[in-house]
């Protein structure tokens, strides 16, 4: 009986110091200061060629900035079919950490497949666009920038636009509401 009390009373103070060192963590995690992003370093095309890393531009692409309502620029490249028929633009929206420039080839393809202009579009602190990378003023930011984006290219050009999504943004028909 002796063993059995001394192996229950090992056991609560295990779980006594487990849970408190829990508490602890989260005491610390709470009070800790809130995390600061730092603009990652800008790199063109031809740096990283020059450092070995290259995205293959198979396709002619113009870069192209647009201006969001907060004045952040963000970064597209546009890529046309080789015939110069368009009937319709793609606004191409890449994942997290993505920069458009890996786009290229699936852009061009697109463009070629379905006569379309393709605007890849690099997020909001990401790729070549301004802002810091996983800063946003508030949850829906990515939504709200292409939302901004769809309704410029929209003013810009009466022509059919298209969403596609990818990473992040699978579910970007949600920013397509209200007639945006």
């Amino acid at each position: 009986m002796k063993l059995v009390r001394q192996v229950i009373t090992r056991m609560l103070v295990a779980v006594s110091v487990r849970v408190a060192t829990m508490y602890l963590l989260a005491v610390v995690m709470v009070l800790w200061r809130y995390p600061s992003f730092t603009r990652a370093p800008s790199i063109s095309p031809e740096d990283l060629a020059a450092s070995g890393i290259t995205f293959e531009q198979t396709y002619p692409s113009q870069a192209r900035r647009l201006r969001m309502r907060d004045d952040i620029e963000i970064h597209a490249q546009v890529v046309r079919p080789l015939d110069g028929e368009v009937g319709a633009t793609i606004v191409y929206v890449r994942g997290i950490l993505a920069v458009s420039l890996i786009l290229n080839t699936s852009s061009g393809l697109l463009a070629e497949a379905v006569h379309a202009e393709v605007v890849a579009l690099d997020l909001r602190g990401h790729g070549f666009s301004a802002g810091t990378p996983g800063d946003v003023d508030h949850i829906g930011q990515y939504e709200d920038d292409l939302a901004e984006v769809v309704t410029q290219l929209r003013a810009e050009n009466p022509r059919r636009k298209l969403i596609l999504g990818h990473g992040v943004l699978e579910t970007i028909d949600d920013a397509t509401h209200d007639g945006v």
